[in-house]
């Protein structure tokens, strides 16, 4: 079956960026800032998580070295009955609303109201406004209507406890900045067994800190609709894109930037390319790669592509390996088509 499932905050969240976040390694006043977009990974594997432990009959060790891992990763899937996922954006309780992230001025991401977006990216295309006039239409959809709100919290590093009483750290200060999502949600497309309707009205730790999200079920398939005629065009990306190798990347006037990975072109006309940390494994307790990659919220131009739907940006690819497809599966190079050739 194909659902959209919905992770609704019950709290401000944590998505952590890379670093660490501990006085005792940082040192006296460390802060973190939540990044506000999650990676697709992190809210496959609350949900993965969540399956995990309604069943009696699982065991997991240790991975052995990367491809283990990759392999462990696939099976992983078809064990809790996940084929695919497509995602994130957030949804509002207002039909037909949908957020996603755009970089504007190469680095700064923000959240901008489809429809409009659609709108003057269109004008853009057919030059009906300039480059200019399309950046500050953005800002003030943006600005109009906040999805995220911040809020930010100080504490202190503590000692053991002694008879129930917490004893401070003298000098170990911490700041927090954390994110809510203003009368909205995210939310992902899957394709899964119905099994998947197990997690409807299931409280799961999302994020740094376990912080508690509420999940709903539901077939409102505003994504997957719109990919499952895409074949080829613009798409501005909801995740990732990662790269196993390092991609040729060339600028032109005429085609703007142009990143060449395994024999695919794909033209940014906005966004960012740079090296994508894939956080730290606890199960393996060892770090995950840093790739290149396109970064969420840029846009994209892609060619020939034939299974968008189960793989995303990687199924633009001839021959995807098992690495990139255990990403793809897991929601990275996830997009939302953009009408305009």
């Amino acid at each position: 079956m194909i659902a959209r499932i919905i992770i609704e905050p019950l709290e401000p969240l944590m998505f952590r960026g890379p670093g660490e976040f501990d006085p005792s390694a940082r040192g006296i006043a460390t802060s973190a800032q939540s990044t506000g977009w999650p990676s697709p990974s992190t809210l496959t594997g609350a949900l993965i998580s969540e399956l995990i432990s309604m069943s009696t009959s699982f065991q997991q060790s240790q991975a052995q070295s990367w491809d283990d891992t990759i392999e462990r990763g696939l099976a992983l899937l078809g064990k809790v009955g996940i084929e695919w996922i497509r995602g994130p954006y957030i949804s509002s309780s207002h039909p037909g609303l949908v957020y996603v992230p755009l970089i504007l001025e190469g680095r700064r991401i923000c959240l901008v109201d489809l429809n409009p977006l659609i709108d003057a990216f269109s004008r853009f295309l057919k030059r009906e406004v300039s480059y200019d006039t399309f950046i500050r239409m953005i800002e003030a959809s943006a600005r109009r209507e906040p999805i995220l709100v911040y809020s930010q919290r100080t504490g202190t590093a503590l000692r053991t406890r002694d008879e129930g009483v917490k004893g401070v750290r003298e000098g170990f200060l911490y700041t927090e900045s954390l994110v809510a999502v203003r009368r909205g949600f995210f939310a992902v497309e899957a394709q899964a067994s119905p099994s998947i309707q197990n997690l409807r009205d299931r409280a799961l730790k999302l994020g740094g800190e376990g912080r508690i999200a509420r999940v709903k079920i539901d077939e409102d398939m505003q994504l997957v609709n719109g990919l499952k005629a895409f074949k080829e065009g613009y798409a501005v990306l909801l995740s990732p894109f990662l790269m196993l190798e390092t991609p040729d990347i060339e600028v032109s006037e005429e085609r703007g930037m142009v990143v060449t990975y395994k024999g695919m072109d794909i033209e940014v006309p906005m966004g960012r390319v740079d090296v994508k940390g894939l956080g730290f494994s606890v199960n393996e307790r060892r770090r995950k790669p840093m790739l290149p990659a396109i970064f969420e919220g840029s846009i994209v131009r892609v060619k020939s592509c034939q299974n968008v739907l189960q793989l995303g940006l990687y199924g633009c690819l001839k021959n995807p390996s098992n690495e990139e497809s255990l990403l793809a599966k897991i929601g990275f190079g996830s997009f939302y088509p953009l009408p305009g050739g």
